[in-house]
């Protein structure tokens, strides 16, 4: 596509086109944004921020629905969250402490609860990726633990069930 968006501590999302070079519409939030992702179809965006909130927004960010995490405590920030490729999901974790994942079902523009899965990582969420299949999960802690999630069964997988997989960004910062 030909447009971004933006999202920062001025508690502001914002969406640009890169042809032009060009601001087109800004959103006010309640909280600074931590993590945004993007709808592969391009049709709506996901932010999270650091009240643990997560938002859904169309494309041009005038339709918006906001979810608080069931996993929202004091001092917690969403440090990433994605959407599934078959964007029937958005995973996300916390900053804090043992972190569990939580998924969310996307539902048009409306989010649900789905579960949450609590994956033995030590440390706050750094990064997750999903399967091509939006099957599984594959998370990154702040202390550079890496977990291998199945998500129908809520479990780890071994380091020999997990090579088959293939996934979808595979753009970890650790691990």
């Amino acid at each position: 596509g030909t447009s971004f968006v933006t999202g920062g501590q001025d508690n502001t999302l914002r969406l640009w086109n890169m042809e032009s070079m060009t601001h087109v519409n800004t959103v006010m939030l309640n909280a600074s944004v931590t993590a945004i992702d993007w709808s592969k179809d391009g049709q709506f965006i996901v932010a999270g921020s650091e009240e643990g909130e997560i938002l859904l927004f169309d494309k041009e960010l005038s339709v918006s629905h906001t979810l608080a995490s069931s996993i929202a405590e004091e001092g917690m920030s969403i440090p990433d969250l994605k959407i599934s490729p078959s964007m029937q999901y958005v995973a996300f974790g916390s900053s804090l402490g043992v972190s569990p994942i939580e998924i969310l079902k996307i539902d048009g523009l409306r989010l649900e609860s789905f579960k949450v899965i609590h994956c033995g990582i030590s440390s706050g969420l750094a990064h997750l990726d999903w399967s091509e299949e939006s099957t599984h999960l594959v998370i990154n802690s702040q202390t550079e633990e890496l977990r291998y999630l199945k998500i129908e069964t809520e479990s780890i997988l071994s380091p020999e069930e997990d090579r088959a997989i293939e996934w979808y960004k595979w753009k970890l910062i650790r691990g």
